[in-house]
């Protein structure tokens, strides 16, 4: 991936208060570098660690919000 186009998945500097425009930011940002990943095994097969750890980080995002919602809705 170019350094454009991982500038443009970072996370933003200030997360929103409201756990949708959170989940929709860290969902999009998953599914451009799993795209991402996925192209790079069905090509030459190397992966760039990168693009891993960036997927890895907004995975995690999206499990974060995930666990707030849950724990909001079990109040």
């Amino acid at each position: 991936m170019s350094a454009t186009d991982r500038t443009l998945l970072k996370p933003p500097e200030e997360q929103p208060e409201d756990p949708a425009l959170r989940l929709d930011d860290a969902s999009d940002r998953a599914v451009v570098l799993a795209g991402d990943v996925i192209d790079q095994l069905h090509g030459a097969g190397d992966v760039d660690q990168e693009d891993v750890e960036d997927l890895r980080r907004a995975a995690a995002d999206v499990q974060d919000v995930l666990d707030e919602i849950t724990a909001g809705a079990d109040r």
